[in-house]
């Protein structure tokens, strides 16, 4: 099992504590921190026109973090594709991988929040049919196919190719992720690997497992039998118990009350459901281990959110690193 390290980059004006560049500075030393510590990854996703998150155009923060690292892999989760011209999308991954050496994931998804569509006058109920083919753009662009012109419903190009060119091949590992346990198979089916928040999706560890095998099924119809699970796990690592709960609740509690799409209503119901692991690290490697037997390839653990202190993050993710990995390989 791997372990990466996942930020959604909320930020509440007003109320965060400290300025934009602090905190995205903040957000950069954690990068930099997690490779030191030895994990394997560093996911941001994009959001727009609201706390949810500070990174509109997770490219170019990645660029930064791609200056200051030289092992850790670095990921989008997700890159919201109906949103921008999938063609500038394609460009913009591919300078990334050039800058990161091949280090690049790219988790994509179609979107869920009305708000950050109707300003850009993108009607959701096209999302679904304008990601679809943002996906056939985006490996067409990386592969060259788009020498040949694509005409879709919704985006037309006449021949054209990248002046910059991926350095993974064919292109950078591509992800989608999902929030329907039923989307798990199709995604399977299209070739791609899956990414899941657990805590959004499925109500327990075993409806994890039953979403995992249905995504495999689709993979091996495909074809495929190294199709990967990446996992979104909330997360904090404390001395005890009681100490965990006292830095994370209200953390947890301001997160919450700005993604209104948990399955569970309330903190107390998200730490009992087996889908966020806040404790010892004893106790929250057995939520790592029940995840890796559910069949979960990569964890990537949200260490920073609802305004938490940096220097609480960072005493989580070493506390994680060192006392919770080794129990979890």
């Amino acid at each position: 099992m791997d372990f990466g390290l996942f930020s959604v980059g909320d930020f509440y004006p007003g109320r965060h504590g400290r300025s934009q560049s602090a905190f995205l500075a903040e957000l950069l030393q954690q990068a930099e921190l997690a490779e030191t510590l030895g994990f394997h990854s560093y996911w941001v996703a994009e959001h727009h026109f609201a706390p949810y998150g500070l990174l509109p155009n997770p490219a170019v923060f990645l660029a930064a973090v791609a200056a200051r690292t030289r092992i850790i892999r670095v990921g989008t989760a997700v890159s919201v594709l109906p949103l921008r011209s999938p063609l500038h999308a394609a460009e913009d991954y591919a300078m990334l991988d050039v800058l990161c050496g091949g280090r690049l994931n790219v988790g994509v998804g179609s979107g869920y929040l009305a708000h950050e569509f109707a300003p850009l006058g993108i009607a959701m109920e096209d999302k679904v049919d304008r990601f679809n083919e943002c996906v056939e753009v985006l490996k067409a662009a990386w592969t060259g196919d788009l020498l040949g012109g694509f005409q879709g419903r919704f985006y037309q190009y006449q021949p054209v190719q990248l002046q910059v060119q991926c350095v993974q091949e064919p292109h950078p590992p591509l992800s989608c992720a999902i929030m329907r346990p039923e989307a798990a198979f199709y995604v399977g089916l299209q070739g791609m690997d899956l990414m899941v928040m657990p805590y959004v999706t499925v109500d327990d560890p075993e409806g994890l497992k039953v979403l995992i095998e249905r995504f495999r099924r689709g993979a091996a119809q495909a074809g495929r039998d190294n199709a990967r699970v990446v996992a979104a796990l909330p997360v904090y690592v404390g001395e005890t118990e009681a100490e965990a709960h006292a830095i994370a609740g209200m953390a947890v509690e301001r997160f919450m009350e700005n993604r209104h799409f948990f399955r569970t209503g309330t903190y107390e119901d998200l730490n009992n459901s087996g889908l966020a692991a806040w404790g010892t690290p004893d106790q929250v490697a057995v939520v790592i281990r029940d995840w890796r037997a559910a069949g979960v390839d990569e964890v990537i653990g949200l260490f920073n959110y609802g305004s938490m202190p940096h220097e609480q993050v960072v005493v989580s993710m070493e506390r994680f690193a060192r006392l919770v990995v080794p129990q979890c390989r």
